[in-house]
């Protein structure tokens, strides 16, 4: 899903104020507008994308993958996302260290 967002309210505080200052300078709607688009004025408006398989999702006609964890693994995770335990310092530089080892992890070269 992408989802493009677009503000008429005005810019937001901190780094990206003057960006969204542009943005809301964008939207608004011109002063004086040509004879052609008295009659409808262009204003942006946010959008989204759905892909056809979220679609399907929805829709119910596709089944969801089946987790491959048991019930009682699956009840261990949700008792730790409850208390906080994913949250914890040493547990998000191990979950880190994890990722950056993991040969099957693609990273793109931002250069």
């Amino acid at each position: 899903m992408n989802i493009n967002p677009s503000s008429p309210q005005g810019p937001r505080a901190g780094d990206s104020a003057s960006i969204e200052a542009q943005r809301a300078q964008d939207n608004r709607l011109d002063p004086t507008p040509s004879a052609t688009d008295r009659a409808a004025p262009k204003v942006r408006t946010d959008s989204a994308e759905v892909s056809a398989e979220a679609k399907a999702l929805a829709e119910g006609t596709e089944t969801p993958p089946r987790s491959t964890l048991s019930a009682e693994r699956l009840q261990e995770i949700s008792e730790r996302l409850a208390s906080n335990y994913y949250d914890r310092p040493e547990v998000i530089e191990t979950v880190a260290k994890r990722l950056a080892a993991d040969p099957n992890l693609r990273v793109e070269d931002p250069r």
